[in-house]
């Protein structure tokens, strides 16, 4: 019984380290992601691109930065081998460091998406129909950063970390034009009313089972792990 409150203890323990490193930078992006916004709201179209390009680039960083600064520099600098002494399991780590930055990337992402939505509709001339594409759009960054952790969390290689991470962040322009030559979705994106269709709802819905798959996959593969290093 001690353990496992000690184990417990430690689980917050390493959620709180984890939002102590990142708090200051992510302060940051957030006043960058408030520029971003506010070119975006301004009625000119090359600004409100340039914002659009800006908002895509902060979380993109935001998400880099959580998964190399709170999962693959713990390995570089030797920290993981001292947690893994403590009396702590694969699966308690891996669970603390799911929770300290899905949980901080969430907060962001939510915070964009909310204000995305708020800002389209309440700036007059921007066609509601952008928010189920910027719905799409914003949950394809979720995967590329779930995916980035998870092969962060279970290869424990800052090689193979990069090199997803790259493909992942190219990958987001190629979807962004494919999804908007979808005519389902496309067609609706310039219209005056956010349209929810099968088509837009399918893709939104195939996207949050991908997270789901990954998360699930990254707790299974850190579950078989040994427990001490």
């Amino acid at each position: 019984m001690t353990t496992d409150v000690t184990a417990s203890q430690l689980m917050w323990r390493l959620v709180a380290k984890d939002w102590h490193l990142v708090r200051g930078p992510m302060i940051g992006y957030a006043l960058i992601g408030l520029v971003s916004l506010a070119l975006m709201s301004i009625e000119t179209q090359w600004l409100f691109l340039v914002g659009s390009i800006l908002l895509l680039t902060v979380i993109v960083i935001i998400g880099a930065h959580l998964v190399m600064v709170t999962v693959v520099n713990e390995r570089g600098q030797q920290t993981l081998p001292f947690i893994m002494s403590l009396p702590i399991t694969y699966m308690q780590y891996t669970t603390a460091k799911l929770a300290a930055t899905l949980g901080v990337f969430l907060t962001a992402w939510l915070g964009v998406l909310i204000a995305v939505v708020v800002m389209v509709l309440g700036r007059d001339g921007m066609p509601d129909g952008l928010i189920p594409y910027a719905v799409i759009v914003l949950s394809e960054l979720f995967i590329v950063f779930a995916l980035t952790l998870s092969v962060a969390l279970i290869s424990e290689s800052e090689t193979w970390t990069t090199v997803v991470m790259t493909i992942g962040n190219v990958s987001i322009s190629i979807f962004m034009f494919s999804i908007a030559r979808i005519p389902a979705i496309g067609e609706h994106i310039f219209g005056p009313v956010a349209v929810w269709n099968p088509t837009a709802l399918s893709v939104i819905g195939i996207e949050a089972v991908i997270v789901a798959i990954i998360i699930a996959t990254t707790a299974v593969a850190q579950s078989r792990k040994r427990d001490v290093l």
